[in-house]
Order: C-alpha cells, then sequence, then structure tokens
C-alpha cells in the first residue's frame, strides 16, 4: 500500500513539474519571443495568421498531420499509459508538423532568396504562429476524443453493470425457492406413489430446465428454438403440479425457430400467469403462446382469473423490457383487458451466421 502511494505521489510530482515546464515555455514562446519579434521586425501575429490560413495547402497539411499523430498516440499510447512519452510524442509531433507548415508557406522565401535576419524573424514568427495553431487543434480535437471515449466508457460499465444486476435478479427469479420447493413436492408424491417413470422423467425434465438456466447466463439473445424446449420442460414440470388446471398452447411456426428471443422471456410470462391467476380444474388457466406474423412478435396470452390476494410488483416484466431496450432500442407490448393478458415481445434476427449467440449479441437487430 506504501509503494503504491508513494508512485501515485512521485507521478503527481513529475505531472507538475512537467506541467510548470509547459506553461514556461509557452510564456517563453508567446510573451518573450514576440515582444521580440515586434521589437525587432514590427512582427504582427494576426498578419501572419492570415498567412497561414490564406495557403490551403499548408492549413490542410497541418489539419492531416494532427489528425495523424493524435491517431497514433490513441492507437500506441493512450491516456494513463507512458504518460511521459505520450507528452513528449505530443510536442514532437507539433514541433514537427509546424515546421512542415512554415516551410510551406514561406517555401519561396526559403528557396529563390537568401535568408537575413529580418526573413529569418519571420520564419520564426510564422513558426511560432502555426504552432500555436496546431497546439490549439491538438488539444481541442483530444479533449473531443477523449470526452467520447470517456463517455462511450461509461455506457459499456453501465451496460455491464445493468446486465450483472439482470443476471442477478434473473437468477433470483429462475433459482427461487417457491419452485423448487413445489418441484420437490411433487417429486416426493411421484416417489411415495411408486410412480417410477413418471419421477424419472420429472427429475430428467427438472434437470434440463436448471441445466438451461446456468447455461443460457452469459447470453443475451438464444434461439426461439431452444427457448421453446425449455418452455416445454418447464411446462411439463408445472403440469404435474397443476394437472387439469392448466392448458397451455404453443402455435410457432417452423421458420421462426431460427430467429431470437432474450432468454427465459417465454418462461417468464408463462411463470407469472400461475402465480397471479386461479389455476384448477374448475377454472382452468389458459396460455397461448403464437407468432404474430403481421408485427413480426412473439406473443403469450392468457384467461385473466385473478388471484384475490394477487400482488405485481412488475419486476419480471420490467426485466424483459430492460433487455429489449438495450439490444435492439424496443420496448414490449403489454395489452391487458378484461378477459385477458396479452405480452408481445419483437423477434430478434442476429445479422451474423455463428453458433455463438453471444459473439454477435450486439449485432442483434430487431424484425
Amino acid at each position: 500500500m506504501i509503494d503504491r502511494e508513494g508512485k501515485k505521489n512521485g507521478k503527481f510530482v513529475w505531472q507538475t513539474i512537467l506541467l510548470l515546464v509547459s506553461v514556461a515555455v509557452f510564456r517563453l514562446l508567446y510573451v518573450d519571443v514576440y515582444e521580440m519579434l515586434i521589437a525587432a521586425t514590427h512582427f504582427s501575429l494576426v498578419e501572419a495568421a492570415l498567412s497561414f490560413f490564406s495557403n490551403y495547402w499548408a492549413l490542410f497539411l497541418s489539419v492531416v498531420l494532427d489528425i495523424a499523430i493524435l491517431s497514433i498516440l490513441y492507437r500506441y499510447i493512450p491516456y494513463g499509459v507512458m504518460p511521459f512519452r505520450r507528452v513528449a510524442l505530443y510536442f514532437t509531433g507539433i514541433i514537427v508538423n509546424s515546421l512542415v507548415g512554415t516551410l510551406v508557406i514561406h517555401s519561396r522565401l526559403l528557396f529563390a532568396e537568401p535568408i537575413t535576419k529580418v526573413s529569418g524573424f519571420m520564419l520564426l514568427g510564422t513558426y511560432i504562429t502555426v504552432v500555436l495553431f496546431n497546439v490549439i487543434v491538438l488539444l481541442f480535437a483530444d479533449l473531443l476524443v477523449y470526452f467520447k471515449r470517456t463517455k462511450k466508457e461509461v455506457l459499456i460499465q453501465s451496460g455491464k453493470k445493468h446486465k450483472v444486476q439482470y443476471q442477478y435478479q434473473q437468477l433470483k427469479s429462475q433459482l427461487n425457492p417457491h419452485f423448487l420447493f413445489n418441484s420437490l413436492n411433487v417429486l416426493d408424491y411421484l416417489v411415495q406413489n411408486d410412480e417410477k417413470q413418471r419421477a424419472s422423467d420429472y427429475i430428467k425434465k427438472l434437470a434440463g430446465v436448471y441445466r438451461y438456466l446456468l447455461n443460457m447466463g452469459e447470453y443475451k439473445i438464444v434461439r426461439i428454438a431452444d427457448e421453446m424446449n425449455f418452455v416445454r420442460l418447464y411446462v411439463d414440470l408445472i403440469k404435474e403440479r397443476f394437472i387439469d388446471g392448466l392448458e397451455v398452447t404453443v402455435d410457432v411456426p417452423n421458420e421462426y425457430m431460427d430467429k431470437y428471443i432474450i432468454p427465459c422471456g417465454i418462461q417468464t410470462l408463462v411463470e407469472n400467469a400461475t402465480k397471479h391467476n386461479i389455476v384448477n380444474a374448475k377454472s382452468p388457466l389458459c396460455i397461448r403462446i403464437y407468432v404474430d406474423e403481421k408485427e413480426g412478435k412473439i406473443a403469450v396470452e392468457n384467461n385473466l382469473q385473478l388471484r384475490v390476494n394477487a400482488q405485481s410488483t412488475g419486476v419480471g416484466l420490467n426485466n424483459i423490457n430492460k433487455q429489449y431496450q438495450d439490444i435492439v432500442g424496443k420496448e414490449i407490448d403489454v395489452l391487458p383487458s378484461e378477459t385477458t393478458f396479452l405480452v408481445k415481445l419483437p423477434l430478434i434476427q442476429a445479422v451474423k451466421n455463428t453458433a455463438n449467440v453471444g459473439a454477435f449479441e450486439e449485432n442483434a437487430v430487431s424484425l
């Protein structure tokens, strides 16, 4: 800890010294030398600036070289890496760039006439003017790029934070103890009644559900075919509990199976429907999963028969909506009515043909 603090303090001291040296050099060039030029040649900074800006070749070359300097710095020596080398290359680039600009402006003076004291001061004055221009351009461009990159980094970090928060909430909901306890109760019932085959099938389906939940956590999107297989396993498990009280109809054509959707989106909607509605043989809960081909969305609709004590926090729907906003910039449709509750999720089409869904999640677009 002490060594780290010492290095940090030493770095601050050197940065302060470097800043003071830069200020001293700037004062020397633009106060002392400028006054000397005025006294010797009646040099005018305005006239030198006009001479520079009226020479399009010099102006063009200076801007191009400034961009090249900035590109090299950001590519090979980004902020926070070798600061002294970065500053040295920064000023070296300005010196060389300004020299090129000055040579372009006074090419005739250099090659057509012998250099006199007056013309020498004129060259020096022009050089200082071009240096000032390049310093301003580079500082402005550098700050602009820096703030853009910083903003991008903040957005990336914010996105990672949202993803972690979402995955945490998702994990809590997926590994819901109530679902696990209910599953174990069903399994216990099957074992007690000596229904070995049903118990074995139930265990395999339960293992398949949790395997999917654990494996898909790293991805933002999954194939609808994989999601539907998972939903079928999940529905089979909860139907062992509700028996005739739950009816689930799936109408998703095969041509949509290679499209994409956020993981657990459909399962969350099915779970919400069973959580907030009455589910029994006298009043079956009917859930329909289908594709709205006109809107390019997959829909989950159920009849509305709310429990008396049903309370919804909206966390599940908010999480799904947030994921769609992050991935494709669209929101889900929540369409309740007096008799039904309908949610539509945009289908996602991946623009890269690869088996690794997570590798092209940023290139996903809504249909």
